[in-house]
């Protein structure tokens, strides 16, 4: 199959149904605008732990602009050190295609607090036409406090919001059974 396309296809991945599957690795850019919502605990006198959920629309890009491909949830944690800023997370996707496939995907992140938290996510498979996927590509969370609510005891509620940007991201479909 041409690099060209290869490319088209991989403009519609996540979004489109009929697109080749020959089993060879097509590159695509994407990113997600997200809602975020959980619970923060304090683990040490420094120390926080953010555990909780994210979702939104996920847009992919093959350098023909971005194009709404369907949406990403993902449950996660955080952990935080208040002294020097450095945090590390992880955690564990579903991305729903508008077609109605799904892919299933896990990322570790580290970085800084509000600069972020980069590191490799991982396409772990899927349902339908993303069955069988398979994938890997850098990915960079960013996120900002909308609300905190603080109770008189227990854990405090953080709402907020992000993007999520993957550069480079490989991915390869199953090749269909002959």
């Amino acid at each position: 199959m041409s690099r060209t396309i290869r490319a088209a296809a991989a403009a519609l991945l996540l979004a489109a149904p009929a697109i080749a599957q020959d089993g060879e690795p097509v590159s695509l850019d994407a990113f997600s605008v997200w809602e975020g919502a959980g619970s923060i605990v304090e683990t040490g006198p420094n120390a926080h732990v953010f555990a909780g959920e994210m979702r939104g629309p996920y847009f992919i890009d093959v350098g023909q602009g971005p194009v709404h491909a369907g949406e990403i949830a993902c449950v996660g944690m955080l952990e935080a050190d208040m002294e020097t800023g450095r945090q590390t997370g992880a955690a564990r996707c579903r991305l729903d295609a508008l077609d109605g496939a799904a892919s299933f995907g896990r990322f570790a992140c580290e970085g800084f607090r509000l600069v972020g938290c980069a590191g490799v996510f991982e396409l772990t498979g899927g349902e339908g036409r993303m069955a069988g996927a398979t994938g890997e590509g850098a990915i960079l969370i960013r996120r900002t406090e909308t609300a905190l609510v603080a109770p008189e005891s227990g854990p405090v509620t953080e709402l907020a919001i992000g993007v999520a940007v993957w550069r480079d991201f490989k991915v390869t479909l199953a090749k269909p059974a002959e």
